[in-house]
């Protein structure tokens, strides 16, 4: 299957069977399940994100179509065309060679640059990667290597990735990055077992001297004001998120166990959305669909709309918000103990291991306090 964008082809690996077809990206398998399959035709809605790859089977072994994304403004679309490839998906080895990147996208350009750490696995000539960055990761990318160059991609249903570069000694050169047909930009990586980011605990800070407030919409439209009342005797995680991002469904997951593991000893989890939708009702569907799809037993609450400038606007007591998603810790009292920016996935292995232990420690330790 490939994605065409501008002169771009991005290879996603699709399955399909007589009733599923299945999308792999290196370690995740996500299974569809067309509404919709005839002789000429074909409609598949993808999970969580709720987008659609809709379009016309050629012959019988040919597909083309367009992937539609309705909650971006404006209503995205990309084309593209599966043919068959006669050999069937191999799961790699679980043991590969690591290798670790200190990476800079937009390297040429100062007000776009940013910094990643790049995490590459080869298995032969496959590779399994993704990029850590100050908001996130790219979860679960898969391709090929040469020896002389790589070739990465993913699909999920609402990002669509692609990263090549060449290969030269210990650097990864020449590197082009292709997000869905919105975005592009150069760059480059040198080999660096130690790279690191800076702490994501310390990236947004409470900067208030009243006490941590802020009001959401709840799912019948009313106005509710959380405030040190609502706080009070519990350990408190907001949840600040989009039902459109990745990264804060992988969280989702994640605190919806938490919440599980810990609720009879006081831990509340209040997430609050910030959609793309252009009305209220849309953006309370889109959210409470995905909550009901993940099957999270707390409601969700809405915020607004989704640029980060109007979620600053909801939580004005922080000096800025940079990533959905970010979560803010409040201990018993109503105070603000921890603000963590962006989550490790499950894509980046052992950092999410790492992440998730860390989280719940911290966590177990609020409940203890007196």
């Amino acid at each position: 299957m490939f994605f065409i964008v501008n002169d771009v082809q991005i290879p996603v690996r699709l399955e399909i069977t007589d009733s599923t077809w299945n999308i792999n990206n290196a370690d995740e398998t996500i299974t569809l399940k067309p509404h919709y399959y005839a002789a000429d035709s074909f409609s598949v809605e993808m999970p969580l994100f709720h987008t659609q790859l809709i379009g016309k089977i050629q012959t019988d072994t040919t597909l083309n179509g367009i992937w539609i994304d309705p909650t971006r403004v404006p209503k995205s679309s990309i084309t593209f065309s599966v043919k068959p490839n006669h050999q069937p998906y191999q799961d790699v080895a679980t043991l590969g060679t690591e290798s670790i990147y200190d990476c800079q996208f937009s390297p040429d350009q100062p007000e776009n640059q940013s910094h990643a750490v790049g995490i590459l696995k080869t298995y032969g000539g496959q590779i399994h990667a993704t990029f850590l960055t100050e908001t996130g990761d790219y979860r679960f990318l898969e391709g090929n290597t040469t020896g002389q160059s790589i070739e990465l991609s993913c699909f999920d249903g609402t990002h669509l990735f692609y990263f090549c570069a060449n290969i030269k000694g210990d650097s990864l050169t020449d590197g082009h990055f292709v997000s869905g047909s919105t975005w592009q930009e150069k760059w480059s990586g040198y080999l660096h077992p130690s790279a690191q980011l800076r702490d994501p605990d310390s990236l947004t800070k409470f900067v208030s001297k009243e006490n941590f407030a802020f009001t959401a919409l709840d799912q019948s439209q009313q106005k509710i004001l959380f405030d040190s009342t609502r706080f009070k005797d519990h350990v408190t995680i907001v949840q600040i998120l989009g039902s459109w991002c990745p990264n804060c469904t992988d969280e989702s997951k994640f605190l919806k166990d938490l919440y599980a593991a810990y609720n009879n000893k006081g831990l509340q989890i209040i997430p609050v959305a910030f959609e793309r939708e252009a009305t209220v009702e849309d953006q309370l569907f889109r959210v409470q669909r995905q909550f009901q799809d993940l099957e999270i037993p707390y409601p969700p609450y809405l915020g607004g709309t989704s640029p980060k400038s109007k979620a600053e606007q909801v939580f004005p007591q922080l000096n800025h918000i940079i990533s959905y998603p970010t979560t803010i810790i409040l201990d018993k009292k109503g105070k603000v103990r921890k603000i963590h920016t962006g989550f490790y996935g499950p894509g980046t292995g052992k950092y999410y291991m790492h992440h998730k232990e860390l989280l719940t420690m911290f966590v177990e330790a609020l409940l203890d306090e007196h």
